[in-house]
């Protein structure tokens, strides 16, 4: 849930309250389906400034832990990967809110001409 708790809608709350009602929202919402599937459910609510609610930040420090042990690099090293990933997610997400989705017919392709794979290459020099 990625939610703008600037908005006026919600008046003077602080943004902490904001989120834990936005991740109560979407907990109260798929937790029951969750479950009967015995599945796990944790509701990543962040702000539209990059504010991580609660439960996403334990989420992203479980992640960062799980991965270290798994790669064998250290922990701040993926705590950093796993915020750096995150934050990208969420301008992303942000930017397709505000410009709107693109069509399915558009696809991304490499250049036909090589420029592409010179300019890498080029750069690489440096």
């Amino acid at each position: 849930v990625i939610t703008d708790t600037d908005a006026p809608s919600y008046g003077h709350q602080p943004s902490k309250k904001v989120l834990e009602k936005a991740a109560k929202r979407k907990k109260d919402k798929y937790l029951e389906a969750c479950r009967e599937r015995r599945r796990d459910f944790i509701p990543m609510a962040y702000s539209v400034d990059g504010l991580a609610g609660k439960e996403a930040r334990a989420a992203e420090k479980r992640l960062a832990s799980l991965l270290a042990s798994k790669w064998d690099r250290p922990y701040s090293e993926m705590a950093c990967f796993v915020k750096t990933r995150m934050s990208l997610s969420i301008v992303r997400s942000i930017s397709m809110l505000l410009r709107g989705s693109r069509s399915s017919a558009w696809k991304r392709r490499a250049p036909d001409d090589g420029v592409a794979a010179r300019a890498s290459v080029t750069s690489q020099r440096w």
